[in-house]
């Protein structure tokens, strides 16, 4: 099963629900994506922002720790989720790659990713595939703003098999 048929089937599920369950998150959602700039977000041929964030060990890793020790690609993931929550989902899932933790959505501010909700502190990471090169430029984006649709792992993979 794709990932994007992994999240329809979470869509649709989440559409049999009660509306009290499902209303506020299809609204905020719908919200979400017809609020959305994209023209915002991070292009490709821009610098990556640098950046400090813990991993989920609380250990700090910086964006030129990323760049100046890659050999090949890295795979990061980067959440607003504490380090220990991040932690728990690496082990559940068996991730690989290495998880990083943007508390407050600093960084992904930064990147032009987050979409405000209307209430003070209280935003949402838009979610977002970019592939940096070696020198910190960006050569590839993917952002939506409907949570509900992400890019495939092949594409991405490919994107980097393109560098």
């Amino acid at each position: 099963m794709s990932l994007d048929e992994r999240y329809a089937s979470i869509h649709k599920w989440i559409k049999t629900r009660p509306v009290e369950e499902s209303g506020p998150l299809l609204k905020a959602k719908d919200h979400i994506v017809a609020t959305f700039d994209a023209k915002k977000a991070i292009q490709v041929g821009s610098k990556l922002p640098p950046f400090t964030l813990s991993n989920t060990t609380g250990e700090q890793v910086t964006s030129t720790d990323l760049l100046t020790k890659a050999k090949g690609v890295t795979f990061v993931a980067i959440s607003p989720e504490l380090p220990d929550v991040l932690l728990s989902t690496k082990e559940k899932y068996e991730f690989k790659f290495i998880v990083l933790s943007d508390l407050g959505n600093k960084f992904a501010y930064k990147l032009g990713i987050v979409r405000g909700m209307g209430m003070i502190l209280f935003a949402v990471s838009i979610p977002a595939t970019i592939l940096v090169d070696k020198e910190g430029v960006v050569r590839n984006v993917y952002v939506d703003p409907d949570y509900f649709k992400r890019l495939e792992p092949e594409v991405t993979l490919g994107w980097s098999d393109a560098l």
